[in-house]
């Protein structure tokens, strides 16, 4: 157990505190009664948890994507069942976690084992189990926590309280693997000693009542044993390599008034610091999350409230939006008022120049990214949105405080971060 997290019990191990705790932890925005439910109940079989929040990494929704929480991996191999819970204090949310679970099995059991071997502590037990042929794996959310980014004590405590959520799980539901031994020797002792003493720590914690556990535990050391991560520099050099992204990131919201750093401009960004500073960076996920991090203090410095993928989309989406909303009221293709809350676009049949759409959308757009608005693309982002079967964005950027939000050509430095942290409702059906 880290020393912060030891204090962190100490000082709430009397009567009060804990049961402020549980009260949070048992809460139903955390904690919905349906999982509750299943939690209290007498006995658990294998499909007790099978589709409590399973989670479609296909169609991860942006109000799920941008939250912290806890989740269980379910992976079932050759008629066994294992169980590994898991959380995520990432400033990108846990569908980033989750994402990169999928892509770390994907790479296949013999990449993954060669990376144990290694002792490349990305890669984990429940991976190898995942990547095995014929295992059949899902995701599950547990609880969900707000995403903060400050004031930093509240989010020191939050990150902690999210750790010990996920330890008491692991020892509740019994997904401490007891039969663990160091498997390569490049493990760290520490890890050796977790593995050990993962079978007595569960029964001497674990309720005298809980229910048998039908899997086997997959999770390897307590979530509380391990450090909340942090942005670090390991020497000068790269303390003074980042002060120059820094300058780098501080153009680019110049440049760009984002409140978010998108996956584009991540790649800008390392382009500029090779050819303005020979910074050689390796573009990777962990890469663009410590580029994010960096680009909130930017935010900060600026009062703009930091936003997430979704904004990131409709800040690429304000130029054409503008002119297609202009060309519509031109044409009498969009209602004039809206009725019952939402702007509706004709249904006959018309079309549009999309040349002419994109010279004007460019026109607007900031030259590093006019690649974004050629006429093919233009015409593809207007089938996604508006067209028959529209999603659920295009039908929301319909409804009436949305829409009248796209009415300057040359939005000024204030309005565009205000633009597009505005939170769209989602109560809204589709025709």
């Amino acid at each position: 157990m880290t020393s912060e997290m030891w204090r962190l019990m100490v000082a709430n191990s009397c009567h009060e505190q804990i049961k402020l705790i549980l009260k949070l932890f048992l809460d139903p925005r955390v904690i919905p009664y349906e999982r509750q439910y299943l939690m209290g109940k007498r006995v658990w079989t294998c499909e007790t948890f099978s589709k409590s929040g399973r989670i479609d990494l296909d169609e991860i929704s942006s109000m799920l994507a941008g939250l912290w929480g806890v989740y269980r991996i379910r992976v079932l191999v050759n008629g066994f069942l294992f169980q590994y819970s898991g959380s995520s204090v990432s400033m990108d949310g846990w569908s980033c976690r989750w994402l990169t679970h999928r892509d770390t099995i994907a790479l296949g059991s013999e990449e993954i084992v060669r990376r144990r071997q290694s002792a490349s502590t990305e890669v984990l037990f429940i991976h190898f189990l995942c990547s095995l042929p014929g295992a059949v794996w899902s995701i599950h959310e547990v609880a969900r926590f707000p995403l903060l980014h400050f004031p930093p004590k509240v989010v020191w405590l939050l990150k902690h309280f999210i750790h010990l959520f996920e330890s008491v799980l692991m020892v509740f539901e019994g997904n401490l693997d007891g039969n663990y031994k160091c498997e390569f020797p490049g493990h760290s002792r520490r890890a050796r000693w977790d593995g050990r003493g993962t079978e007595l720590l569960a029964k001497a914690l674990s309720p005298a009542d809980a229910p048998e556990i039908s899997h086997e535990g997959a999770n390897r050391a307590l979530a509380m044993s391990q450090c909340c991560s942090k942005v670090t520099f390991n020497n000068q050099e790269e303390t003074n390599q980042w002060k120059q992204i820094y300058e780098i990131l501080r153009d680019v919201f110049q440049a760009t008034k984002s409140n978010y750093l998108s996956a584009f401009d991540c790649i800008n960004t390392i382009k500029i610091a090779e050819s303005r500073y020979g910074i050689v960076l390796q573009n990777s996920h962990k890469l663009r999350l410590k580029l994010r991090s960096c680009y909130r203090v930017v935010l900060k410095k600026h009062d703009v409230p930091p936003g997430d993928a979704h904004d990131g989309r409709l800040h690429q989406l304000y130029p054409l939006l503008v002119v297609l909303k202009q060309q519509l009221e031109e044409n009498g293709w969009v209602s004039k008022k809206p009725i019952d809350g939402f702007y509706q676009i004709s249904r006959r049949r018309f079309s549009f120049d999309w040349e002419q759409i994109s010279k004007k959308t460019q026109a607007i757009a900031k030259e590093s990214k006019r690649e974004f608005y050629t006429p093919e693309r233009c015409c593809a982002t207007w089938r996604e949105l508006f067209s028959k079967g529209r999603t659920i964005l295009g039908r929301l950027l319909l409804f009436e405080s949305n829409w009248e939000k796209f009415t300057s050509e040359s939005p000024s430095s204030e309005s565009i971060p205000r633009l597009m942290s505005f939170r769209m409702r989602i109560g809204c059906s589709e025709d």
